[in-house]
């Protein structure tokens, strides 16, 4: 039980490095050849970073060590709001699919078939202005009041999904895929802290902590890549239209939707469950630093104390993954294609995210665009991105958000995008 209330206290004042988390940039219909090609693999990996209070700076240096300095802090207060949010998510992958009418040499078939491996590690916080003040200057400037510090969320989940895929061509302006992924639960770490408050007497001698919530922390002994503390199910979809929505133009828009990872996770029996709804007292403590045990009349850590007033329960439990909902339309000309979109994480801390982007076709292999976004866990962001299709060969290189590179002491974006394939 020690370890459950640690993780728990020293989340709430020492965020995790968060790596970012948007819009699966390339659809699951990409990854299906041609009408002309009998099959294709190839790998993928995406990172993405934001948040609406944390800076770029402050990310890279939770990662890396560093030095937080003040006007580095002003420069995240002065970004937060009333509540925030911050989320992560890395993923790398490897695919193969096939036309079983082009390698038997059969009649042309409507059906191609895929097969995915992937590696999710997804992370997200919501926190209120308050907390993370607390976080970066301690609670001396609280003292004779009440820091509110919720609602409180964090999710930590890590998984690997084998997915096998169908695509049917159901006839020129339709195609449909849909399919089913086997998931291994690698990790997860839950907080959900409904009631969460701080206070500190006027002289720093006492604290008060109400709170109420759940912790959810898989096996803890079991840790490490590719360990299995769960077995799960999800479903994977999407439809993909060819809808003329341009007078005199012979090129079909797409209108494209996608749901992916629609599923579950029933983690094992050694999964502990922390419950807890009360209010603490703190005596004998200097207000400035909550995690100085010395600071305390009782020697006992604060950890050890806590666990008086908590209900621990060890066994299964299912949880949700963060299935992912995607709404996209494309148009194509002879030299641009410009494409629009919003998406949706389930079970996230996720709002809604918007983006857009436009591209010039160079030649017929190479395209440059730009792209813009809002939402999910950040706000307004710019992106690069790069598309090369040989007869063999394809590459799909770019970022969704530069903010954090061009000014990581501002602004929160990083991202990364990468997906190399080849034809046969």
């Amino acid at each position: 039980m020690k370890y459950g209330f640690r993780v728990f206290l020293v989340s709430l004042f020492v965020f995790p490095y968060f790596i970012g988390w948007a819009q699966s940039v390339i659809k699951l219909y990409d990854f299906y050849p041609n009408e002309l090609e009998k099959g294709a693999f190839g790998i993928r990996a995406e990172l993405n970073s934001n948040s609406t209070a944390l800076t770029a700076t402050f990310q890279n240096k939770r990662l890396t060590g560093g030095f937080i300095n003040d006007a580095e802090k002003d420069a995240m207060l002065s970004r937060a709001n009333q509540t925030n949010s911050t989320g992560s998510m890395t993923e790398a992958a490897a695919f193969m699919s096939f036309k079983p009418s082009k390698i038997l040499d059969a009649e042309n078939s409507k059906f191609s078939f895929l097969f995915l491996l992937s590696d999710r590690r997804i992370q997200n916080a919501y926190f209120t202005d308050q907390m993370l003040d607390i976080f970066l200057n301690g609670n001396r400037s609280f003292a004779g009041q009440t820091a509110y510090m919720s609602p409180f969320y964090q999710t930590n989940i890590g998984y690997q999904s084998f997915r096998f895929m169908s695509n049917m061509e159901v006839n020129d302006k339709v195609n449909v895929g849909f399919g089913v992924s086997l998931i291994n639960g690698e990790q997860l770490q839950n907080i959900d802290a409904s009631t969460l408050n701080l206070f500190t007497s006027e002289f720093g001698d006492t604290l008060i902590l109400e709170g109420m919530g759940t912790i959810i922390i898989s096996d803890t002994s079991n840790v490490g890549f590719l360990k299995n503390n769960g077995i799960g199910g999800a479903f994977s979809g999407y439809i993909n239209l060819n809808i003329n929505i341009i007078p005199n133009l012979n090129i079909p828009a797409q209108l494209y939707f996608e749901v992916r990872d629609l599923g579950w996770v029933n983690w094992s029996s050694r999964t502990e469950t922390y419950r807890f709804d009360t209010t603490y007292l703190f005596d004998g403590i200097e207000y400035e630093n909550i995690f100085d045990d010395g600071s305390f009349v009782d020697d006992r850590p604060i950890e050890d104390r806590i666990e008086e007033v908590s209900e621990l329960t060890v066994g299964s439990r299912n949880a949700m993954l963060p299935a992912e909902f995607q709404l996209r339309l494309r148009q194509e000309f002879e030299k641009y294609f410009f494409e629009m979109g919003t998406s949706y994480f389930l079970n996230s801390n996720f709002s809604a995210y918007i983006h857009g982007s436009a591209y010039r076709k160079l030649n017929d292999q190479w395209s440059l665009g730009l792209e813009s976004n809002y939402g999910g866990y950040g706000r307004f962001d710019l992106g690069v991105g790069m598309n090369y299709q040989s007869e063999h060969v394809g590459l799909i290189l770019g970022s969704r958000s530069m903010s954090g590179w061009v000014n990581p002491d501002k602004w929160a974006g990083q991202s990364f995008y990468f997906q190399m394939h080849w034809l046969w």
